[in-house]
């Protein structure tokens, strides 16, 4: 016996946290009044996910820094030979705002928009011929097309994109900022929040058939406030608890009905964060750094990076922090992880340099 409840309504939760990894279970439910058994259903079978391994094979690339100082923002993998990382690099010679990784070795590339040079804060990419560059280029496997820059983006930082295809995007960015892409024209959607958002993230939940979208708002340097927003179908925004979370959280990611994370000064994680108690609970023994990107491709294979070099890995049973012994020391930050089967790309910057960490899994 798991659980006795006496039923007060239609629908029960029932969340079972004792299952190990990779086990069989079978679960049945009965319905009794006093005594007397009203109801049994038949028994339902579940296997649980195996842990991942935390061993990885690492290499490591810096680019830029003699110009000026360089970083990457964001990284974006099609597969283990198409992969994009954005930011601004600043070579002796030239300015650059793009690496290309072909399989064998990274290639800097400088995207313009109408002939200027810019700094690329975000990328993301749906396949080899579509990989949008903040909200107003794509690539399309030959060239780089630019689109007009909408009234409803000028004048804010673009900071995070996502979206189901090229004519569902969403984009965020300072001041309260997200909107909207349709295929055709960007629309703003009203947040109700002036903080800046850095951050949003949407995945398919299987039990409702339904897509969720939360994009995370803050002051993270002012200590001012933070709001957690849900994106509904319509595209309306609504705002969810926080209690829980520290003022100034940076990065969100999900697997829909399984499990929530928030990091940035620390990491917090929930298993329903749409009720009028969103039971944010934080985890202890994450080293105390700051937490800037959260990825992953399941509940059992999350990553978490941030500043000095920080980099840790869920593997479903236990985290891994990886130490100096293991990975190189600096000083800088990861500003984006991305993982790929087993493949991880994160991005940031060492010293003056933009640089990349790969990890291949062994």
């Amino acid at each position: 016996l798991i659980l006795s409840h006496e039923l007060t309504s239609a629908d029960t939760l029932l969340y079972a946290d004792s299952l190990r990894p990779a086990k069989k279970y079978a679960f049945t439910a009965q319905v009794y009044d006093g005594d007397a058994l009203l109801a049994a259903s038949p028994k339902t079978a579940a296997t649980t996910l195996d842990t991942t391994s935390h061993d990885f094979t690492w290499q490591t690339w810096e680019f830029g820094g003699q110009g000026g100082s360089s970083s990457f923002y964001d990284v974006a993998i099609i597969d283990e030979n198409d992969i994009w990382a954005v930011g601004e690099i600043y070579t002796a010679e030239d300015q650059y705002n793009a690496a290309h990784w072909d399989g064998e070795k990274w290639e800097l590339r400088k995207i313009s928009y109408g002939g200027w040079f810019w700094k690329i804060n975000t990328v993301f990419a749906f396949s080899h011929n579509d990989v949008w560059f903040s909200a107003f280029v794509k690539w399309n496997g030959s060239r780089f097309i630019e689109y007009p820059v909408p009234d409803v983006l000028t004048g804010y930082g673009l900071n995070k994109i996502w979206g189901t295809s090229d004519s569902n995007l969403y984009i965020v960015g300072n001041g309260g900022l997200i909107a909207h892409y349709d295929g055709r024209q960007w629309s703003r959607i009203e947040t109700g929040t002036n903080f800046d958002i850095h951050d949003i993230w949407g995945d398919f939940n299987l039990i409702t058939n339904k897509w969720e979208i939360l994009a995370l708002s803050s002051q993270m340097y002012y200590g001012e406030g933070l709001a957690l927003l849900q994106i509904t179908s319509n595209n309306t925004v609504n705002h969810l608890d926080t209690t829980g979370l520290r003022i100034g959280e940076q990065s969100v990611w999900f697997k829909a009905g399984k499990q929530y994370y928030i990091t940035g000064d620390g990491v917090f994680k929930s298993r329903h964060p749409y009720g009028s108690k969103a039971d944010w609970n934080y985890l202890n023994g994450h080293p105390k750094l700051w937490k800037s990107n959260i990825r992953g491709t399941d509940v059992n294979d999350i990553f978490v990076v941030g500043a000095y070099g920080l980099v840790s890995h869920y593997n479903g049973s236990t985290w891994k922090h990886y130490s100096n012994n293991e990975l190189p020391t600096f000083y800088g930050e990861f500003t984006s992880v991305k993982l790929n089967n087993n493949l991880v790309i994160l991005v940031g910057y060492k010293n003056e340099s933009a640089y990349i960490l790969m990890g291949q899994r062994n």
